[in-house]
């Protein structure tokens, strides 16, 4: 069961974003391009590389207005892994800070994988350089923080940038990462078999994030014909649960959320 389909956990979540609209206004909530993960949003062929990355990376940026034309750095540890081969892990991709001499977020990248799976993990962490930015984090451990607050936990962390996903019109992406399955395949004799693994990328269940972006189109008033092409190109699972999240009554309880 989904958690939002508990009352507490849906006012909770629901708390979250009403924090955000409260602190950033309503115009990007209810206003900005949602944005999806395909070809239209971004055309550049995907190559698992560190150019590959970085033309993900400026596409968010032109995305997101708050972030439009700013500078931003990739920072490439010793442990980087230079391989075009899809890695047995998730995408190891992080917001680490924002350089306090020019206010321009830096993203260390350790490992990367799949278009689908590189675009959720950095989804998120421009969510989380977004938040950084604004100060929007109660305390935040990124660089450039003097005022010795302590860090918050992980989890809090990224529960915060996944809400900012919905709010910054990221929902169809982060939505679409938060339940991935990744296929693989290998010849055993004369047989092909094939490996299927799950994979979930983002600060929060999927349940969750369909729930929260079910709620942004209710309050942008698109109806099922308005909002078909938008489901039809999210995954089967996610497309779903967000319909059914559209259709409960404490969806449309909650309209109010943008006033």
């Amino acid at each position: 069961m989904s958690s939002w389909q508990t009352k507490d956990d849906a006012d909770l979540l629901l708390d979250g974003l009403r924090e955000l609209i409260a602190a950033q206004g309503t115009e990007t909530f209810l206003a900005a391009e949602l944005v999806e993960a395909s070809s239209e949003f971004f055309p550049e062929p995907w190559d698992s590389s560190l150019v590959g990355a970085s033309r993900l990376l400026q596409r968010f940026f032109h995305y997101v207005d708050e972030l439009k034309g700013a500078r931003w750095h990739i920072e490439v540890p010793e442990t980087w892994l230079d391989t075009q081969e899809t890695p047995p892990d998730l995408p190891a991709i992080s917001f680490v800070g924002v350089d306090p001499d020019g206010a321009a977020p830096i993203f260390q990248v350790e490992r990367l994988g799949s278009f689908e799976e590189v675009l959720g993990q950095l989804c998120l962490e421009v969510a989380r350089a977004y938040l950084a930015i604004h100060e929007l984090t109660a305390s935040h451990p990124y660089r450039g923080r003097q005022d010795g607050a302590e860090d918050d936990d992980a989890a809090s962390l990224s529960r915060r940038a996944a809400i900012a996903t919905i709010y910054l019109g990221l929902g169809p992406i982060s939505v679409a990462a938060a339940d991935l399955f990744r296929k693989s395949g290998e010849q055993c004799g004369f047989e092909v078999v094939t490996h299927v693994s799950h994979l979930q990328v983002g600060g929060l269940p999927p349940g969750d994030l369909t729930f929260l972006f079910a709620v942004q189109l209710v309050v942008r008033g698109m109806n099922s014909t308005m909002a078909a092409p938008l489901l039809g190109n999210l995954p089967p699972n996610q497309a779903t649960d967000v319909r059914t999240g559209w259709s409960v009554s404490r969806v449309r309880e909650k309209i109010s959320i943008a006033d």
